[in-house]
């Protein structure tokens, strides 16, 4: 036990006057003491010192500190030659460093001056460095600094002792919680601001930690302590560092390190590194780089993302729409002055897009210059000049009708206001006071968003994409925002963490939950969205760092990603832009262009470095002893003070959602994950209803698809909705946490009750689902994912679609009680799909053979995952009501050139339809391809006012077919997924719109237009029709995209076109009494141009008068 121990030896008597301080007696003891433990013990007996392991001790030597310091400098001096003495009042000094007020005392009084003898003393190396290491952790601003200083000292003896691991970790470790302690308190998260220290010279440091780390004998210790010091040097020194490769190629592949902090530091590191080159982000845009585009021939890999994704829901086009709205708004507000109007338009193109208001004003051509000048606004008799400074206006003549349901509205305008004026503080202010109001109003969320504040930030983002109340634009705004600020966030608090344990599994936390929203935000927001790249660029570091050690040297993993951030690079160089090199940018570039090389050169080394975590430097037992005293310290009840231990992150720990109200969800961690169950239990869990209405027993869903198609098919909740929740976690306290679905195959494992909450809802679906039986053994398992049988499901809505559907069977089983048991599962799952709620016979076919309910998949020679597609067969339907077959009605070719062209036509039809009619007539031929009925064919001239020629001078307005549909019972082979069936045709409440007769005109005049239809052309087809939409009051319809509707009807223009347009209406009447149309009838009063992006129209090309252009339209009513 160190401390006084005066009892053990008895103090020699004087017997004249003293020479020494020191008793030879006590001098000869240290000589021949056994360690440097029995040493340090001596010297406290001698100079009856009070016990340095305990706080009160430490106080005593407060209140005698100069008595007590000024005897052991006696020692020293008297002993300096004796490296035992010198190093045992080291040591002592060493040990009072624990104290803070006593350390800068010492410092003061020359403690390293003392200690540095030791250093180059082979007996006392070992303890002076271990002395200085002690200090170094206890350290505040002036022990940082001086140690710091002896850097050039550490690395002389790195050099020295190339060989001994104890001065390896024990100089790293000094150095790094030196020099991160003197460079920290540098760092600000608003600006970049370096710090280098004179003293510090970088790339001597960097050579020797790399020297270092690639040693075979490193330990765990050193190397923890080393990516800490070189993550915070990446902040001051990024360009030395981005310049030492070996460095660099370290941080890469240190992402692959099996520890969580490990990755972490390296990440961090990586993207700090590139802070001196940082470049600020786009935040203004000029929307007349669209106009310029829509003049140049676009790229084809640019087209086909744009071409998949809806022409309509670009940015790009949203963009221009709002801007012609916002123009349009313009012009009607400077001849009515109605403000009340105007804003009403405004908040619409707000809740569109970012860019929805202008900074402009109004403006009017000098007649003597021909230049455009300014227009005072006052003489148009408006109360602003600038567009933006009209939305305060607005809102005030918002306010003054006094609706209620406008107030809202009014806000929104203010608030878009203070943004534009970079006065997000006061938005965010505003914001709040909203809420009070309207908590389910998701903009104020994302004003709320844009504060600087990650924590709530965060919470804002998470908030608002609960709400209801919110628009696509919003919504990705806020995903957006999640991942800034947690990603943001999570690297701070890692950075910060230091010894804090809680802020490292913070961080983690947050960063898992910034990859969630990444992806995400890549799944739905539009490709050309400008927030799209810098969310990769997260999503690309973060795909890397979660991946961890299972990430592959190529990055095969994100290639999607990589794929994705080339189009925004590929796109915005297209508008004439450069991406800038901000930050994440440059941080990802490194990773994608180097990763690989940084494997090469560590990859064995980082996979050496995940050992099982080790203790200090093992050195001999005389240091160990002198080590566990440095380290002691106990309360003065006797128990021992806990140890400022270094953090570690269990990589078996997982990202939770805990829920406060229901309202927000703050991510955090579990830190302790047990949970026992009986072994006979371990395959089933419990799921219940949030509020415990109802429970059931199920199979253990090892993955998250399969807890979700639990929700839909038991609790009733789509599969996009369903969130589950635990308390059996310790980290929940008791109280529901949101398991999020990269923590589920840990969780699942450790917890056996799940709550089943809508995220729709604030509490649980009420829904009474009647109780299901899940499969038991020797039945079908189609809740078990498995390797057997895989269902593909095909329906038609519009496009063919497909649900999957996973099970296992026994290989002799009949089909036939397979198919049943498939049946019965989907009408529980999708009851409101056709095929199962009107009770059609589903086709079932193999590798494009039909499958008989006798046959088994032994008779088949199905092996694992073999694929079965089935589809439903309608019996008789299009058939009408006197039972005759439908027919195709009036379509009719126009043929539009600028000079006069001589066009082969031909149409042909799939078996599912016969040609009924034509004019100019013409014969109908058997067709040449296996997978077409009929064939019809016209020669003609096209002519300057639109009208066509024939070979025989025949001159006509269009040329005209009709067909009628032939009943078929099955189809085979399986048709492709985007074919068209004439006989299965149909029309839903779910892709449809719903109107009485009387509106119908009018929106079909609207709707025409949207897709191009010159005036004769929608005359036409509206009058056509109209007799039969009068046998009805209400008529759903709906138009059939282009491509799909080509499959059944080829349509060859010999010469090829520059653009062709073909319409193709369904329609029925219905009864509206129901309610089931209730959906369609609101989706009409929708912008009528969102059947142009479903059809596929090209309408800048259908406009333009110097093409050659083709256009159809028909139609076709079924009962």
């Amino acid at each position: 036990m160190p401390g006084p121990s005066r009892k053990n030896k008895q103090k020699p008597q004087r017997n004249g006057p003293r020479t020494s301080y020191t008793p030879a007696a006590y001098v000869g003891d240290i000589d021949n003491a056994r360690d440097w433990n029995h040493i340090v013990l001596i010297l406290c007996d001698f100079l009856e010192l009070p016990d340095l392991t305990t706080r009160s001790g430490l106080k005593k030597v407060h209140a005698k500190f100069d008595a007590i310091v000024g005897r052991l400098d006696q020692v020293y001096a008297e002993h300096e030659d004796n490296v035992r003495i010198a190093g045992g009042v080291v040591g002592i000094y060493a040990k009072m460093c624990a104290d803070s007020i006593l350390r800068n005392k010492l410092f003061q009084r020359g403690f390293v001056s003392k200690l540095l003898p030791l250093l180059d003393k082979p007996y006392s190396l070992h303890m002076a460095l271990r002395s200085l290491s002690s200090v170094a952790h206890h350290g505040s601003d002036i022990v940082h600094t001086e140690l710091a200083k002896l850097t050039p000292n550490l690395l002389r003896l790195l050099d020295e002792f190339p060989e001994d691991p104890k001065v390896a970790e024990l100089s790293i470790t000094i150095m790094s919680h030196s020099i991160v302690g003197v460079v920290a308190k540098h760092v600000t998260l608003a600006t970049h601001t370096p710090y280098k220290p004179p003293y510090l010279k970088i790339r001597p440091l960097l050579d020797a930690i790399c020297k270092q780390l690639k040693n075979p004998t490193a330990t765990r210790y050193l190397i923890d302590h080393a990516v800490t010091l070189l993550s915070h040097l990446a902040y001051h020194y990024g360009a030395e560092i981005k310049a030492h490769k070996s460095t660099v190629h370290f941080f890469l592949a240190g992402l692959r390190n099996k520890n969580w902090e490990f990755r972490c530091q390296c990440l961090s590191g990586i993207i700090r590194m590139h802070l001196h080159e940082d470049e600020d982000d786009m935040h203004l845009f000029d929307p007349n780089i669209y106009l310029q585009l829509a003049k140049k021939r676009w790229p084809d890999n640019l087209a086909d993302v744009f071409s998949d994704y809806g022409q309509a829901r670009t940015d790009m086009y949203i963009r221009m729409t709002t801007q012609r709205d916002f123009q349009n708004a313009l012009m009607k507000v400077a001849s009515s002055r109605d403000l009340y109007a105007f804003g009403l338009s405004l908040y619409e193109l707000i809740m569109r897009t970012e860019w929805a208001i202008a900074d402009g004003f109004f403006q009017e051509q000098d007649p003597r210059t021909g230049q455009l000048k300014m227009i005072d606004s006052s003489a148009l008799g408006l109360p602003f000049q600038r567009y933006p400074d009209a939305l305060p206006h607005c809102a005030k003549a918002i306010r003054a009708k006094g609706k209620p349901e406008e107030l809202d509205k009014a806000d929104v305008l203010d608030i878009k206001y203070l943004i534009m004026k970079q006065r997000t503080r006061e938005a965010a202010d505003m914001a709040r006071n909203s809420l009070q109001r309207n908590p389910d109003f998701a903009y104020y969320h994302y004003a709320i968003s844009l504060t600087a504040d990650h924590v709530e930030g965060l919470k804002a983002s998470k908030k608002g994409l609960k709400c209801k109340q919110t628009t696509l634009f919003i919504r990705y705004q806020l995903i957006q925002r999640a991942v800034e600020h947690a990603g943001d966030y999570g690297l701070a608090t890692l950075n910060e963490a230091g010894h804090d344990s809680t802020k490292w599994e913070e961080g983690v936390a947050f960063l898992m939950s910034a990859l969630d929203d990444s992806k995400l935000f890549v799944r739905e927001a539009p490709p050309d969205n400008h927030r799209m790249r810098n969310v990769l660029y997260w999503n690309i570091l973060l795909g890397v760092l979660v991946r961890g050690p299972d990430a592959s040297p190529d990055l095969r993993e994100i290639k999607s990603s990589l794929s994705k951030l080339k189009f925004t690079d590929d796109f915005t160089e297209f508008m004439g832009l450069r991406p800038p090199n901000t930050q994440l940018r440059l941080a990802q570039e490194t990773l994608v262009k180097n990763f690989e090389s940084g494997v090469t050169e560590w990859g064995d080394i980082i996979a050496n470095m995940e050992g099982p975590e080790e203790k200090e430097v093992d050195p001999e037992k005389a240091e160990d002893d002198l080590a566990a005293w440095l380290d002691d310290m106990k309360l003065d009840n006797g128990e021992r003070e806990p140890l400022m231990a270094h953090p570690k992150v269990n990589v078996n720990h997982v990202a939770l959602y805990q829920p406060r109200g229901r309202k927000g969800f703050v991510p955090t961690l579990t830190y302790t994950l047990m949970f026992g169950q009986d072994s006979s239990e371990n395959d089933l869990v419990l799921f219940c209803e949030g509020n415990g209405c109802r429970k059931l027993i199920v199979q253990r869903p090892l993955v998250y698809p399969v807890a979700l198609q639990y929700a839909q098919s038991h609790f009733g909740i789509p599969t996009s909705f369903a969130i589950f929740h635990t308390d059996q976690l310790d980290l929940c306290r008791g109280e529901r946490a949101e398991v999020s679905p990269d923590a589920w195959p840990v969780v699942i494992r450790l917890a056996s009750r799940f709550y089943v909450y809508d995220r729709r809802e604030d509490t649980c679906s009420e829904t009474n689902v009647g109780e299901q039986v899940l499969p038991v053994a020797g039945t079908v398992g189609f809740n078990e994912i498995s390797t057997k049988l895989k269902f593909q499901f095909y329906e038609r809505q519009g496009e063919w679609s497909s649900t999957d559907m996973e099970c296992s069977v026994s290989s002799t089983m009949p089909f036939k009680d397979v198919f049943q048991a498939y049946e019965a599962h989907m009408r529980r799952v999708e009851p409101r799909k056709p095929a199962f709620s009107n009770g059609a016979e589903i086709g079932y076919h193999y590798k494009n053979q039909k499958i008989l309910p006798s046959q088994s998949p032994q008779d088949l020679n199905m092996g694992d995952d073999a694929v079965i597609e089935c589809y439903p067969i309608f019996k008789g339907f299009g058939l009408g009501s006197g039972g005759g077959a439908v027919s195709f009605r009036k379509p009719v070719i126009y043929l539009f050139s600028p000079i006069q062209v001589n066009a082969k036509i031909k149409v042909s039809l799939v078996p599912q339809w016969s040609f009924a009619a034509t004019y100019p007539v013409v014969p109908v031929k058997p067709s040449s391809s296996a997978d077409l009925h009929q064939q019809i064919r016209w020669s003609v001239q096209t002519q300057a006012d639109g009208s066509l020629k024939t070979e025989t001078g025949l001159e006509v307005a269009y040329l005209f077919w009709e067909a009628n549909t032939n009943p078929t019972d099955s189809i085979s082979p399986l048709p492709e997924a985007n074919r068209f069936i004439p006989n299965q045709a149909s029309v839903n409440p779910y892709d449809s719109v719903a109107l009485s007769v009387d509106a119908l005109p009018e929106y079909l005049e609207k709707v025409l237009l949207a897709l191009g239809l010159h005036t004769e052309a929608r005359s036409s087809f509206i009058t056509y029709w109209l007799p039969s939409f009068l046998k009805h009051k209400h008529v759903a319809l709906r138009f059939v995209n282009q491509s799909s509707y080509e499959s059944a009807a080829p349509l060859e223009v010999t010469p090829q076109p520059d653009v062709i347009t073909r319409v193709f209406m369904l329609f029925k009447g219905i009864s509206v009494d129901t309610g089931v149309w209730d959906a369609a009838l609101k989706r009409a009063s929708l912008d009528h141009a969102v059947w142009r992006d479903v059809v596929g129209v090209d309408v800048q090309k259908a406009w333009d008068h110097s093409l050659f252009r083709v256009l159809e339209w028909g139609g076709m009513e079924l009962s």
